[in-house]
């Protein structure tokens, strides 16, 4: 059973991620894979107002990576790239990063594939300073 915080993170990034990708289809499993992991990080009552303000303040810059990359682009539509950017979990990804790329990292690896992290940083134009050894930045 799914706790109502995670429900609460899932319904606002849903409907947040539906103004990039309005109307596609989402792989369920790999959404829900993503935001049992990131909710550790991602619970409290100021979580999805955070989120909220990542994505106002970075609209144009998502909107433009998800055109590219995101689940309708060419590369998506020929290839299959990017299954974890296809999923509204990816938006609670970005905000985990831009708070706490280290801890995101160390709360992913033992459960969910490394590529789908890679993924998600390569989409937002993210740096991954845990493989890079770079400092964090935001979006």
């Amino acid at each position: 059973m799914q706790s109502p915080e995670l429900l609460r993170v899932a319904l606002a990034a849903a409907s947040l991620y539906r103004t990039f990708v309005p109307g596609e289809p989402v792989d369920a499993d790999v959404n829900m894979a993503i935001l049992e992991v990131a909710i550790r990080m991602a619970s409290g009552s100021d979580f999805v107002e955070r989120l909220e303000g990542v994505v106002a303040e970075n609209r144009e810059h998502l909107g433009r990576r998800y055109a590219a990359f995101g689940p309708t682009s060419e590369g998506a539509v020929q290839y299959g790239l990017y299954e974890a950017v296809a999923v509204p979990a990816s938006l609670v990804v970005m905000a985990l990063l831009d708070s706490d790329p280290f801890m995101l990292a160390h709360v992913w690896e033992d459960d969910l594939p490394e590529r789908w992290l890679e993924d998600i940083c390569k989409v937002g134009a993210w740096p991954r300073p845990w493989a890079e050894g770079q400092p964090a930045k935001s979006l």
